[in-house]
């Protein structure tokens, strides 16, 4: 048993209980006066809010210590007559520290180590870690949101940083060239009206730039890097577009080099001032009356994504089964005022390591003879001629290899 004494000089009895400091008659202890103070209100509220004295068992050991420190200089007798002895200044800290933290406290078994877990934590998200080689890439999951599950559609914000985006289209704009498209018998790549953008293939692992973007792609897919085919950077200039098709193969050639792609990466460089997004016309979400007053008429058809510089669109062009998902048809909407760059990384079911490029000894650009002949096979001989893992573009121009080989 404890007494304390209120302004008026009554004693007021409390009891420990089951580690909590019970007032026998809080009537009495909020007789004292609760201006100028922050914890009578407290105290005030919660009598009105609980009715019953039983219930002020709730009250954390130490509340009613704590109002008597801080009304001690009111009391008319002398501190020496109370058998509460305690400096009041040092008990007061102690209280309040304790109040703060008995929350804290309450909602975990194991409060310390969340306590100091939220410490360091403190402002850098729920983050999701992946060793690839000697490195470690971190994925945030808050980041992303899922937008449909047909297709299985994901995006990603702020996945690139501003300076990622003006080095991937520094590394393109030089050498971009007309789109082309996979014949839908046979297999070649051949140019197109559906598609009228402009673009050029990366070399994987050009740099440590491209490189850290291709393994946190994989970190944030958890698919393997090797699966992905190297990054094309596009341009859409005004009116330029691609109409929607799948980004799954129907040609038996490229079926049988590697299989399907499951998945694309679709990576917003720019950000469109009207128009260039990302539709999916066959998808079973559609956009709000109210979302549509901020796109094209394109982009009206279906569900559809609006480019925003950094951000990143995951899709899946397969089930999870692994048969093809026809909702996954996609397009990008003509560009209708400024420009639009993007990066797209397709991700094959195998390895396309060893796939996408033919071994012969061929040129893949009609520009490679002009490019060889400016000195671009010493300046960028990653892009024209390879390494020992990749085969460069222009290695015939570049007399890299040998025709008859």
């Amino acid at each position: 048993m404890m007494v304390v004494v209120n302004e008026e000089n009554e004693l007021i009895l409390t009891q420990t209980m089951s580690g909590w400091r019970v007032c026998i008659n809080y009537h009495k202890l909020n007789k004292t006066d609760i201006q100028g103070t922050t914890i009578l209100p407290l105290l005030w509220r919660i009598k009105r809010r609980r009715r019953s004295h039983v219930r002020m068992k709730h009250l954390p050991l130490g509340v009613c210590p704590l109002v008597y420190a801080m009304h001690q200089r009111h009391f008319k007798g002398s501190s020496k007559s109370s058998s509460f002895h305690m400096d009041s200044r040092r008990f007061l800290a102690f209280s309040l520290c304790f109040l703060c933290l008995f929350p804290l406290f309450c909602r975990s078994t194991n409060p310390m180590p969340r306590l100091l877990m939220d410490r360091n934590n403190m402002g850098r998200g729920s983050l999701i870690r992946m060793k690839t080689g000697g490195s470690s890439i971190s994925i945030d999951p808050s980041r992303v949101t899922q937008l449909s599950s047909q297709p299985r559609a994901f995006v990603y914000k702020g996945f690139l940083s501003a300076e990622e985006c003006e080095h991937l289209i520094n590394l393109a704009k030089d050498k971009l060239e007309e789109s082309l498209v996979a014949d839908d018998v046979t297999g070649e790549s051949v140019t197109s009206r559906e598609r009228t953008s402009t673009g050029m293939f990366l070399v994987k692992g050009q740099d440590k730039i491209v490189a850290g973007i291709e393994s946190r792609i994989a970190a944030w897919t958890f698919l393997p890097v090797d699966n992905g085919e190297p990054m094309q950077v596009l341009r859409y200039e005004n009116g330029q577009k691609y109409d929607p098709h799948f980004d799954f193969f129907q040609d038996p050639v490229n079926m049988a080099q590697g299989g399907h792609r499951i998945a694309t990466v679709l990576m917003y460089l720019s950000n469109v001032e009207e128009g260039g997004e990302t539709v999916f016309p066959n998808s079973h979400v559609k956009l709000s009356a109210r979302e549509k007053k901020e796109l094209s008429d394109c982009a009206k058809l279906g569900y559809a994504v609006k480019p925003k510089m950094g951000d990143a669109l995951l899709f899946f062009s397969l089930h999870a089964n692994g048969t093809t998902d026809s909702s996954s048809y996609h397009g990008s909407c003509p560009v209708i005022k400024g420009e639009k760059w993007s990066a797209t990384k397709w991700i094959h079911m195998l390895s396309a390591d060893e796939i996408w490029r033919s071994p012969d000894c061929v040129d893949i650009s009609v520009s490679c003879a002009a490019w060889a002949s400016t000195g671009e096979c010493v300046k960028n001989p990653g892009y024209m001629i390879g390494s020992k893992h990749e085969l460069g573009y222009c290695r015939k121009s570049c007399n890299a290899c040998s025709s008859m080989a």
